[in-house]
């Protein structure tokens, strides 16, 4: 069978699965979505999942290529000035598999300009300390499939505050092509509870590629939570970002997604 056409059927499996997997969790969300280990509100979830909770998303709380915070969007677009526009379907998710202990992955595919699967990312995340301030060691993988292999690790931050949460940390990406590639990545997020289900606040980050360049993104998230009392079902949300002030608002960064918490064991 040519290449071209078991590369079609890839595609046409992964779609049917996400499609099937996507239907089931969110056509049945409001009567079986829900975690009582997660927080009430979307300051209060914490940096590692619990043991047994499951958080279907897309992708795990780490910097975008561009230096941003997650989480992201299900359905991610860039509008850019010079080159193509591009949009993403972004399936993921996460289990709190021991104490401490996150595991997940996220597996996009790109919708425009051409339909195409695009590399597998699988991490892992530690926590290292709890209660207002929260620390963890991360690690992630980036599969090849579309481009280079690439490895993340870095300490992921949550300050807890009244009302707000601040997300940070420092992060170093390793890509391996032609040439080995080091970018550091400084995000900062600041989601302010302004209701018990809404959150909206700003964004910023510094990105250092390959000890050369500088781009700073800057943006705004903000959501909504699902479910109240002691319990959660999960937060829907939107991000927008200019993904580098340094030039101006040649590209910009929409998401849109949901992340929806299950207690699995």
């Amino acid at each position: 069978m040519p290449f071209y056409t078991l590369t079609a059927v890839r595609e046409r499996c992964w779609l049917v699965g996400v499609a099937s997997a996507l239907g089931a969790c969110l056509g049945t969300a409001p009567a079986w979505a829900e975690s009582r280990l997660v927080g009430s509100d979307y300051i209060s979830r914490p940096l590692v999942l619990p043991k047994g909770v499951v958080r279907v998303d897309a992708g795990p709380r780490r910097p975008y290529p561009s230096g941003q915070l997650m989480p992201a969007g299900q359905l991610q677009f860039l509008i850019n000035k010079d080159f193509d526009d591009v949009a993403y379907l972004v399936p993921g998710a996460g289990l709190g598999v021991v104490d401490k202990l996150e595991l997940g992955a996220v597996w996009p595919l790109r919708l425009s300009p051409d339909l195409d699967l695009s590399d597998l990312s699988v991490y892992g995340k530690y926590s290292l300390q709890r209660g207002d301030i929260e620390v963890a060691g991360y690690g992630e993988i980036r599969i090849p499939i579309e481009n280079d292999l690439e490895l993340t690790g870095g300490v992921p931050v949550y300050l807890h505050l009244d009302g707000a949460r601040l997300e940070t940390g420092g992060f170093v990406r390793l890509g391996f092509g032609d040439d080995t590639t080091v970018n550091f990545e400084i995000p900062l997020s600041a989601p302010i509870q302004v209701s018990p289900e809404v959150f909206v606040g700003p964004e910023i980050g510094v990105l250092i590629f390959d000890f050369d360049e500088v781009a700073i993104p800057v943006g705004v998230v903000a959501g909504y939570t699902l479910g109240g009392g002691i319990s959660s079902v999960g937060d829907l949300l939107a991000r927008l970002t200019v993904v580098d002030i340094t030039n101006g608002a040649d590209s910009i960064r929409l998401d849109i997604g949901a992340e929806l918490f299950f207690d699995a064991f």
